[in-house]
């Protein structure tokens, strides 16, 4: 049971805390639907709306959900300096993994 005591505790004192309306709790504002939140101004989306587009009344739309990966936006040097950082973490979790069997 002591693997689960994070998980109970937090279980246990969300119910005593929505148990009880006279005691005011601070909540977290959570969206009334799961939706991408990023709005953008323009068809490229790489401005955040109302923020950035002054004089504008309604955003473009949302961020999509899936990423481009082909859209690098000019940086095409990107992949290959994170391939070095990425393949030096993949060789540390493997011989990590052999050597505490």
């Amino acid at each position: 049971i002591s693997d689960f005591a994070v998980v109970i505790s937090i279980l246990v004192w969300s119910l005593v805390g929505n148990a009880f309306d006279e005691i005011p709790i601070e909540k977290l504002n959570v969206p009334s639907h799961f939706a991408p939140t990023f709005q953008c101004c323009d068809a490229s989306c790489d401005t955040n709306f109302p923020t950035e587009c002054e004089g504008q009344a309604v955003a473009y739309g949302y961020r999509p959900w899936v990423v481009d990966f082909g859209n690098l936006n000019g940086k095409a040097w990107v992949p290959f300096m994170a391939a070095g950082p990425a393949l030096l973490a993949f060789v540390l979790v493997f011989l990590d993994d052999g050597i505490t069997w």
